[in-house]
């Protein structure tokens, strides 16, 4: 006997998966109006925010099954020769960035996502890089107002690290006594404890200041996906987790973070 085709429920797909790839990749990067998207794809606004929320619930999916953070092995292995010089048992570096969103109605919303370090209400999230030049790591997205040590203890970024691993960030994590505990490396810049640096403590700092620069140049490069450069409106919120996680992943795909010095040599 002949089986009956099922006929699928709704209106029929006018378009292809990778045209419905592009045009979410197009508004992760440029941040279009859905109204302008509707108009360069003749598409109805309803469809648009359709494909954009299927598309990121599927690539955040997909994308978090990826294997970024590297085993201590092959850090060794790759390990570029800025961060080694520093630390050569160096496993991640890593800063939080906020995010700009519209101000909530709720007032206790309004509270909580304040950032008084930038003003205004935000989503804060850890990214950390691996000294071999990638994003290893990105936890949920937080209220602007939570701390930084909140976020490393809640994010379960420490549960990544091993015995003698050491991870370098600013002054502004403190969290000395939980590496401590783990058996955790810490390298920050050193606090003014006098008058002035002593010439030692002003070679540490130009160092790991030098060094760190390449987790700014990670969170600019994540930002360069301008949906999350641009203040998110309220109504996004539900999906900015998966947004900003699926930007970070992304960023990975863009090319080298740091440029990787050549082996060859001309003869």
């Amino acid at each position: 006997m002949m089986k009956r085709k099922r006929n699928k429920c709704g209106k029929t797909r006018t378009s292809t998966p990778l045209e419905e790839f592009f045009l979410t990749l197009v508004r992760l990067r440029k941040h279009l109006s859905i109204q302008h998207m509707a108009h360069l794809y003749g598409m109805a606004e309803s469809t648009i925010c359709i494909i954009l929320n299927t598309w990121v619930i599927f690539l955040h999916k997909i994308l978090r099954r990826m294997p970024i953070w590297p085993s201590r092995e092959h850090i060794t292995a790759n390990m570029l020769p800025c961060f080694k010089e520093c630390d050569s048992n160096l496993r991640a570096i890593i800063d939080c960035t906020e995010i700009y969103i519209e101000t909530p109605t709720d007032s206790w919303a309004q509270r909580d996502t304040f950032s008084n370090y930038k003003h205004h209400n935000t989503a804060k999230g850890l990214l950390a890089i691996s000294p071999t030049g990638h994003v290893s790591w990105c936890s949920p997205l937080y209220a602007g107002r939570t701390s930084d040590k909140k976020i490393v203890r809640h994010s379960g970024f420490l549960d990544r690290l091993q015995e003698e691993d050491s991870i370098m960030a600013d002054k502004g994590f403190d969290i000395q006594e939980d590496c401590s505990e783990r058996g955790i490396s810490l390298v920050i810049p050193p606090f003014l404890r006098k008058i002035q640096f002593t010439h030692l403590e002003l070679d540490s700092t130009r160092e790991i200041a030098t060094t760190r620069v390449h987790i700014e140049r990670a969170v600019r490069r994540v930002k360069e996906f301008q949906i999350v450069s641009e203040t998110v409106p309220v109504t996004n919120c539900p999906q900015l987790n998966r947004i900003y996680q699926v930007c970070c992943y992304l960023a990975n795909f863009t090319g080298p973070l740091i440029a990787i010095p050549s082996t060859n040599k001309n003869k």
